[in-house]
């Protein structure tokens, strides 16, 4: 969240997105910087459709996406700690 937090705040400065994108997904393994990196191509489309594209083509994203969403239909999100469940009135 920091990090997502520190790419808005520089993109809604002025920084350039390229450059911003670039600083995010950069030398980072985690998954989660790629939906970061995602996540900021929807907020700005009108300034990041050179880095939206090889995201959109890329067929391992699609791959992750559509396990992440079959996992998340199957069982508790994974940002979910324990079992809300039994809490449910209805």
């Amino acid at each position: 969240m920091a990090l997502e937090f520190w790419a808005l705040e520089r993109i809604d400065v002025g920084d350039d997105f390229a450059v911003v994108f670039h600083n995010v997904l950069e030398e980072n393994d985690s998954v989660a910087a790629l939906g970061l990196a995602a996540s900021l191509c929807l907020a700005h489309l009108d300034k990041s459709i050179e880095q939206a594209l090889p995201l959109i083509m890329c067929p391992h994203v699609w791959k992750w996406d559509l396990a992440r969403s079959v996992h998340d239909r199957n069982s508790m999100p994974a940002n979910e700690i324990g079992n809300w469940q039994q809490y449910r009135i209805c």
